[in-house]
Parts: structure tokens; C-alpha cells; sequence
């Protein structure tokens, strides 16, 4: 198991107080006044540098930490800018469906596709984080298209030209404002990536459209 620089400084310092308050106290009850003052400079002499030799060899520990938890900001701060994006184009997806026609579901768009297949190969984890899959596939008549999975529960098959979204957790989800579903949908991605995932992603975010 990692022991933490931490808890190694805390049982240090516990230790050096022990040692400084045991030696006071000897000094005093072995020692007369004038000698004991002595001998109280050269344990605080000694306390000092164990203190010294302490912080010196854990140096290395703590710029360790600190290099790691820069790196981890880092990270952090370029993932969210990922999520933003991905956010961002699922919001567009969302924003064609709810301007198609509502009988046939059929709505023209602008190629979003690659996008989403190019950081999904690149960033994996990030998608699952969000809920978000995006799959490669062809119909039976061999045209290909693309399918959007949002949170296991949506899911859009994306063609050249238009989107077909299938809702089969709801008797009947296109009785629904567009509008009033994509915004439910968006609401469901940001509650199981920050309650799902801890990512406490701004809210302002997932504001449709």
C-alpha cells in the first residue's frame, strides 16, 4: 500500500514533538537551572535539524505531488473542453430533430458524424463519462449510416440525410413537445455524468437548444 508523504510528515513531526517534550523534561529534573538552559539550546539545536533532515528527504515527495496534481488540472480542464464539444454537436443533433417533421421523423443534416467516430476512437473514456456511444453500422440494404446512443435509453440512426429516433422507454414519447424532450434529454446527460461520474459540469451546458 502507498503511504502518502503526508501521514509520513504527520508521524514525523509527532515524533519529534514526543522526543523534544521527553528531553525537556529530563533536562529540567536532571539538571540544575544554568545547565539545564544549556542543554535546552542544544536539543533545540538537534529538534531543528531533524526537522531539516525531515522536510529535505520528503522534497522529492512533495514536488512529486504537486508535478501530479498540475498534470491531473490539466487533464481535467482539457477533458472538459472535450465534453463541451461533444455537448456542443449532440445539442445540434438534438436541434435537427426538433425542427423535422414530426409524422415521419425525416429532418436534412449537416455531416456531424465524423466528428463524433474520430474523439470516440481517440478518447474513449471521455464518451462513457457522458453516456454517449456512437456506432458505425449498415442496414440491410448495405447503406451505411451512423448511430447515436445517449445514456443507453435514446437512440438516433443517422443517415445521409436524415435521423430516425427510436424512444422505447416511453408508450408514446412524440406526443411530447420536441423541444420539451430534448431538453429532458439533455438534463438526463448532465445528471449521469455529474451525479453518475462526478465531472460537475456547468449546467449552462446542457441549456437547450
Amino acid at each position: 500500500m502507498k503511504i502518502k508523504y503526508e501521514i509520513i510528515l504527520l508521524f514525523s513531526v509527532i515524533a519529534v514533538l514526543i522526543v523534544s517534550v521527553w528531553g525537556s523534561l529530563y533536562i529540567f529534573n536532571t539538571f540544575d537551572p544554568k545547565e539545564a538552559l544549556s542543554h535546552l539550546f542544544e536539543l533545540s539545536s538537534i529538534i531543528t535539524s531533524l526537522f531539516a533532515i525531515i522536510i529535505a528527504l520528503l522534497i522529492p515527495f512533495i514536488m512529486k505531488d504537486i508535478e501530479k496534481k498540475r498534470k491531473q488540472e490539466k487533464r481535467t480542464e482539457k477533458e472538459k473542453e472535450i465534453i463541451f464539444e461533444i455537448i456542443k454537436r449532440v445539442k445540434a443533433y438534438l436541434n435537427y430533430y426538433s425542427k423535422g417533421n414530426l409524422r415521419n421523423q425525416n429532418i436534412f443534416l449537416n455531416s456531424l458524424s465524423p466528428f463524433f467516430l474520430i474523439m470516440q476512437e481517440k478518447y474513449p473514456e471521455i464518451f462513457m463519462k457522458i453516456g454517449i456511444e456512437f456506432v458505425k453500422k449498415k442496414s440491410g440494404s448495405e447503406i451505411e449510416f451512423t448511430t447515436l446512443v445517449v445514456i443507453d435509453k435514446y437512440i438516433f440512426n443517422i443517415y445521409h440525410n436524415r435521423i430516425d429516433i427510436f424512444l422505447g422507454h416511453m408508450s408514446n414519447p412524440l406526443m411530447q413537445e420536441r423541444e420539451e424532450k430534448c431538453q429532458e434529454i439533455l438534463h438526463e446527460m448532465r445528471v449521469y455524468a455529474n451525479e453518475k461520474n462526478n465531472l460537475s459540469l456547468d449546467e449552462s451546458w446542457f441549456d437547450f437548444p
